[in-house]
């Protein structure tokens, strides 16, 4: 079990799923393609071949299919215990699997496979909880919840201020739901959401890679206190070619940073809408909080 506090930090930790298959079911979860930090191997550097309207697309794809948060990955895999489970299957306790990776069908026909770890009691906090999975679930219409890492929500207050923080690792999907876990999506990612009085700020650390764009973030805030799209830190958006594009904020109003040119032209403005997806990630941080599913 986990005993230690969260550290906010960019680290990539995603899981893997064993590689043993069951008859008759689906192989256990494969990773997802992205990268959590830019690597270079020794071959040439690859070279930018988007404008900033590709650059700008490619974002706007990404934040339109959603950002990764954990709540709504738990409150599925809760679910699907809720509404599947029976007293013969699976075995573990509670919301756990046991890891024997034998696997079980219920009653209703869904299986689970795999290993499987909820705490919603945490040493080092009031409020939240931890999940690792290495695990699939299949439902009865055959649509599969894929979990292959780490997630944790927590909240404190300290001096008037809230502050709910969460992460996701991992490899996560299941085409039973909506926004970014209809596909498998691959994450290193740390959010943060702090509230005191009017003043309101969303900070983003990290990457994640989906069928839209492969983005990370670097000390990127999204502030909603004297405009809905104060913008300030960096968001990178990889071609697939390998090569990365920085987007950088300044901290004003308006949603518009700069991202360098080719040949040293003038740096271009960029613009994105990142306010809707903004608060799909704020309503699925407080109500991860706010009461157990």
């Amino acid at each position: 079990m986990r005993s230690l506090p969260l550290v906010f930090g960019l680290v990539a930790a995603c899981g893997g799923a064993s590689d043993a298959t069951t008859p008759g079911k689906p192989s256990p979860p494969q990773d997802a393609e992205t990268d959590s930090e830019p690597e270079t191997d020794g071959s040439p550097e690859p070279q930018p071949s988007w404008g900033p309207d590709d650059v700008r697309g490619a974002a706007q794809a990404a934040l339109e299919l959603g950002i990764p948060e954990p709540g709504s990955i738990r409150d599925t895999y809760l679910h699907m215990f809720d509404t599947w489970a029976d007293g013969d299957c699976p075995t573990g306790d509670g919301y756990n699997l046991p890891g024997d990776y034998e696997g079980c069908e219920t009653l209703d026909g869904a299986w689970f496979y795999g290993h499987g770890e909820y705490e919603d009691s945490l040493p080092y906090a009031d409020v939240g909880f931890y999940l690792l999975g290495d695990c699939f679930i299949v439902d009865p219409d055959g649509a599969r919840f894929e979990a292959a890492g780490e997630l944790e929500l927590v909240a404190e207050e300290v001096r008037g201020t809230r502050a709910i923080r969460g992460m996701v690792l991992g490899t996560w999907g299941y085409p039973g739901e909506e926004g970014f876990l209809t596909e498998l999506t691959r994450s290193a990612l740390f959010l943060q959401y702090e509230t005191n009085g009017d003043d309101r700020r969303l900070t983003l650390d990290g990457s994640w890679g989906s069928s839209a764009a492969n983005i990370m973030f670097r000390g990127f805030e999204l502030h909603q206190r004297t405009c809905p799209d104060l913008l300030r830190g960096e968001m990178m958006v990889r071609e697939p070619n390998g090569y990365w594009h920085s987007i950088q904020f300044d901290g004003t109003c308006g949603g518009c940073g700069t991202i360098e040119q080719p040949d040293n032209a003038e740096p271009a403005s960029i613009c994105i809408d990142i306010g809707v997806a903004g608060e799909v990630v704020v309503r699925s941080l407080e109500q991860g909080v706010a009461a157990e599913p």
